[in-house]
């Protein structure tokens, strides 16, 4: 049984709307339900109406019934439009249409009818077909760099493919069926996604590079005990202020940090951190880019010359990383960079 919970929040200052969707699965309540604490407060935050899904099945949901209503009722939205005061000004009639649509990537895939992100053609974006590494643990495709650029998905080819796919015994090019948010008005199923940047950046590329310099031995990357220990040292005596959410703590215990420790760690302590470190020089000039990446696409405004450059950081960010941590780093998170200022620009 998965409980999907969608609400509405009006953003300050703005005309848009921003549809949130959560899913948390209840495997051992049998004879009771546990009520989401997030509903009350939020209502009493927003004073917005909450509407709750809830699938019952032994398996995840099929995203084409889960979706089916909420894209009819949003189509309803767009084309009737509903009317309401702003600010005590006259009744506007008032038009509401998806553009955007954010998510992990293990949501994303069933959502767009596709092959999941450790298959072969399973970015979202592009047509990069995976390779397989092996590795000491097996082996998994990896987004490794190809002699050409990938061309990138189209919505078109996309409903093209789709419409293979039915006739089809394997994936058309990663897509395994059509999708129910095509029928979605103004909704673009390959532009309308923009990569998460909490589990891509945050709980992803964070953590797996944390796991090479402190997981690994007799690698140039890896850091001694010793100096994990002065690590440690340097984090617990940071005193944030108190705009930072979260206190630091001990990289020791990474496994259990959230993600906003995590962005903290990528913005304000890994680089004057790591650069205490001598043997660590070439790595934590190569992990800056993310880092000023990450502080650019971060900001309320930004400029479309902003934008390029962080695209240019980026690029280089993801060769570098193959060169410096192999193949078997090319992962789908690293790879998901590339399409990152794409996605701000869109």
């Amino acid at each position: 049984m998965q409980l999907q919970s969608i609400f509405y929040k009006r953003l300050r200052n703005s005309d848009n709307f921003e549809d949130f969707t959560d899913g948390v699965l209840y495997k051992e309540f049998i004879q009771s339900l546990l009520q989401n604490k997030i509903m009350n407060s939020l209502t009493a935050t927003y004073n917005k109406p909450i509407t709750c899904r809830i699938w019952f099945g032994k398996d995840k949901p099929d995203m084409n019934i889960f979706l089916k209503h909420y894209v009819v009722y949003m189509n309803k939205l767009a084309d009737e439009g509903i009317e309401f005061k702003i600010n005590g000004v006259n009744n506007n009639r008032y038009y509401i249409h998806v553009v955007c649509c954010c998510v992990d990537s293990v949501a994303r895939s069933p959502m767009v009818g596709m092959v999941q992100y450790n298959g072969y053609f399973g970015c979202h974006w592009c047509l990069h077909p995976g390779v397989y590494i092996r590795s000491s643990r097996g082996g998994c495709v990896k987004y490794v760099l190809l002699n050409e650029a990938p061309l990138n998905r189209t919505e078109r080819e996309t409903l093209q493919n789709m419409q293979l796919s039915i006739r089809s015994v394997n994936p058309v090019f990663g897509i395994k069926k059509p999708s129910i948010l095509v029928n979605l008005r103004s909704f673009n199923v390959i532009s309308g996604f923009v990569p998460d940047s909490m589990h891509c950046i945050c709980l992803g590329i964070a953590e797996q590079f944390a796991k090479y310099w402190f997981d690994t031995s007799n690698i140039p990357f890896s850091l001694s005990n010793e100096e994990i220990n002065i690590i440690d040292d340097l984090v617990l005596k940071i005193k944030a202020p108190n705009q930072i959410a979260r206190l630091s703590r001990s990289m020791k215990e990474r496994s259990w940090l959230k993600a906003r420790e995590f962005e903290n760690w990528i913005l304000y302590y890994s680089l004057p951190i790591l650069i205490t470190i001598p043997h660590m020089l070439i790595c934590v000039q190569h992990w800056s880019l993310l880092v000023e990446v990450f502080h650019i696409l971060n900001r309320d405004k930004i400029r479309k010359n902003q934008i390029t450059h962080a695209d240019k950081l980026l690029k280089k960010l993801v060769a570098y990383t193959e060169l410096y941590y192999s193949q078997a780093a090319m992962t789908y998170n690293v790879h998901q960079l590339l399409h990152i200022a794409q996605s701000v620009t869109n």
